[in-house]
């Protein structure tokens, strides 16, 4: 009987639909689908979502942590494809970054569907076999799990940690943020004041291109309705092309990252305390936000954390902060451990900045999964090491320059029979 069912589902992989099916259109999602396509495979990149670019798009998570080395930029590849589409600037207009994510998958021809959530799981033998959503069913010999909190593995049971529970401390998450946008800001005004504020009086502020940074004693003056539930922080700001800002800085203690009605839920209600927050700023530098109005808040939270893979490997701290590089990196990493408050009142995380760091493949594949990898900020980093490694420069890790190729990515695919193996655990150090 064992072996029918794996002559089956071998039978199943040869005349599947699709080489590869990536689960969630995130920034690493599409990079990782128009890599594959790229590399002459047939890819779909399902998201169960209205939009591509996660995040970027969706959380209006505007502002790139770039980190850089003696030659620049420090990652290569798909990022720096889709970073000089941006202009170069580590802040950006969302509007032209989901643009930009589309044309680099039209041009790489995956097929793209959207608003496909999860519906039901086929496996045998320890592989995904079938994938299926309210629109259809979809098999492939290899899937990809790109959502910020791996819903995918998940379900299809691999093991997690949530939050800091490594650690032994308890099981929260940092700090998630509703970004929001302000109309009627005169950028100038902006810019005079934040540099002022860091070269006249030393406090770390500044504004450059699109990207403002600063006023944190003013908002030290903020009373949220729940100061359980919310805290305001210095404003990080991104000037769109209509001239908006938008504004990340309102905190979020408490949310559920894994659960999707909690995070809708808890979005609506940080709307109402987003109007708190305007009213608040006009009052107390009407030179600056005086004209400032609401327009908006972002579609979706930006949530730094919920689950973290138990993989193959996980990646520590020491390991970032000491720059460990690995047989079997596929990408680079340089961005400071930097971690946001996990409850009000709480100092925030600065453990220092790294060395270039590689993150190992062994990183993004569940132990009880043989077909599947997970590249998101849900990988297998514990909680200390996904202060840097989270970050969304360093979770792209599909390129040529600096990053590497995966393994179904070896060469076209000419006929089933040529498709290369998944690593296994005995296949790397």
């Amino acid at each position: 009987m064992a072996r029918l069912l794996a002559f089956l589902l071998a039978l199943g992989f040869a005349w599947a639909q699709y080489d590869l099916v990536v689960y969630g259109a995130t920034p690493q999602g599409v990079t990782a689908a128009v890599a594959a396509a790229q590399e002459g495979l047939k890819v779909l990149l399902l998201e169960p979502g209205r939009g591509v670019g996660g995040v970027l798009t969706q959380g209006w998570l505007a502002t790139l942590d770039v980190a850089k080395d003696r030659e620049g930029l420090l990652q290569g590849g798909l990022f720096r494809e889709f970073y000089r589409r941006l202009g170069q600037d580590p802040s950006f207009d969302v509007r032209q970054a989901e643009e930009a994510l589309w044309a680099m998958l039209r041009e790489a021809g995956v097929e793209v569907r959207l608003e496909e959530p999860l519906d039901r799981l086929e496996l045998a033998e320890g592989r995904l076999a079938l994938l299926s959503t309210p629109q259809g069913a979809y098999q492939a010999p290899y899937f990809l799990d790109a959502t910020d909190t791996a819903e995918l593995a998940f379900r299809a049971g691999a093991s997690f940690t949530l939050g800091r529970e490594d650690t032994g401390l308890d099981g929260r998450s940092m700090a998630a943020t509703l970004v929001f946008r302000l109309e009627g800001v005169p950028w100038g005004a902006v810019f005079l004041s934040l540099n002022y504020e860091g070269q006249v009086r030393r406090t770390g502020a500044g504004a450059w291109g699109r990207s403002g940074w600063g006023f944190g004693e003013l908002v030290r003056g903020y009373s949220p309705s729940d100061p359980a539930r919310y805290a305001l922080r210095g404003l990080n700001l991104a000037r769109q092309d209509d001239g908006s800002l938008l504004v990340n800085a309102l905190l979020l203690f408490g949310v559920e990252g894994a659960d999707p009605l909690s995070l809708e839920r808890a979005r609506a209600e940080a709307a109402q305390e987003a109007l708190r927050v305007v009213a608040f700023l006009r009052e107390k530098d009407p030179l600056v936000f005086g004209t400032a109005r609401l327009s908006g808040v972002a579609p979706a939270l930006y949530v730094r954390e919920s689950r973290h893979l138990k993989a193959l490997y996980r990646l520590r701290a020491e390991e970032v902060l000491l720059g460990r590089t690995f047989p079997d990196a596929v990408a680079l990493g340089g961005y400071p451990l930097d971690g946001q408050a996990y409850y009000p009142g709480e100092t925030p995380y600065l453990l220092g900045t790294p060395a270039p760091y590689g993150v190992p493949f062994r990183t993004l594949v569940p132990r009880e999964l043989k077909n599947l990898l997970v590249v998101s900020q849900a990988a297998g980093f514990d909680s200390a090491a996904a202060f840097s490694a989270r970050v969304a420069p360093c979770r792209w890790p599909w390129g040529r320059r600096r990053g590497w190729r995966p393994p179904f990515c070896a060469r076209p695919r000419r006929r089933a029979s040529s498709r290369r193996p998944w690593p296994t655990s005995t296949s790397w150090p």
